[in-house]
């Protein structure tokens, strides 16, 4: 069972607290307990598993109070009610699963955007395509000094066997971020929270949060 189970017992009754829910057992002396593993001892009672049985609740329902427990030998029997939800408990709820839709979203626009740069280098790639234009606009000298970037990553071991060949990749690379990537994943995005934000039912809600993201293979298509 879920260490979300707990027995605490008083002087007059055993209580099960299983999600923050309190149901009373009869008997029972004085000492909380944690409930991590089964079987477990509670006073006078070796309490083997807890089951709780009936319907479970369905779209628009919710699990109410439940009915008298039942001692059955070392288990617990708990049956479950279900009932409507009220205006008040759809709404939290829906705005529970907006706000859970929404951190998705970001989280997974976020890793989208990672697929075409590496997280925390966007300043080398700005200062490497700098220095790229610069050489082109020099007329593409064949002497790099002054260019360290190119001639750290021109050659048969490195990046590209020519300054032009690599130069030419920073800027591709930079396109495709620019261009392609980094519009497609914030328009996504976006729409995304807007739908979100406008969904009336948490089936809408999911359906919002369902984002065909860009990648390199799909965007080099």
């Amino acid at each position: 069972m879920s260490d979300r189970i707990a027995i605490t017992q008083g002087p007059e009754i055993l209580t099960l607290v299983r999600n923050s829910k309190s149901i009373g057992l009869p008997n029972g002396s004085t000492v909380p307990h944690r409930v991590v593993t089964f079987p477990h001892q509670a006073g006078e009672y070796t309490i083997r598993d807890v089951v709780v049985t009936g319907p479970l609740p369905a779209a628009g329902e919710i699990a109410t109070g439940t009915a008298p427990p039942v001692i059955d030998g070392d288990l617990v029997v708990i049956r479950r009610t279900v009932a409507a939800m009220t205006a008040e408990q759809i709404a939290a709820e829906l705005d529970v699963a907006k706000a859970d839709a929404v951190a998705s979203v970001r989280a997974a626009a976020n890793a989208a955007r990672d697929l075409f740069r590496t997280p925390g280098k966007d300043g080398v790639y700005l200062t490497k395509l700098a220095e790229g234009r610069a050489w082109r606009a020099a007329g593409e000298p064949a002497d790099l000094t002054g260019y360290p970037s190119i001639a750290a990553e021109v050659g048969a071991d490195t990046t590209a066997p020519t300054a032009s060949a690599l130069v030419a990749l920073w800027e591709a690379m930079n396109d495709l971020w620019t261009k392609r990537a980094q519009p497609a994943i914030e328009g996504a995005e976006q729409r995304a929270l807007k739908a979100i934000a406008a969904a009336g039912t948490l089936t809408a809600v999911d359906a919002a949060k369902a984002v065909d993201w860009p990648t390199p293979e799909s965007l080099a298509r």
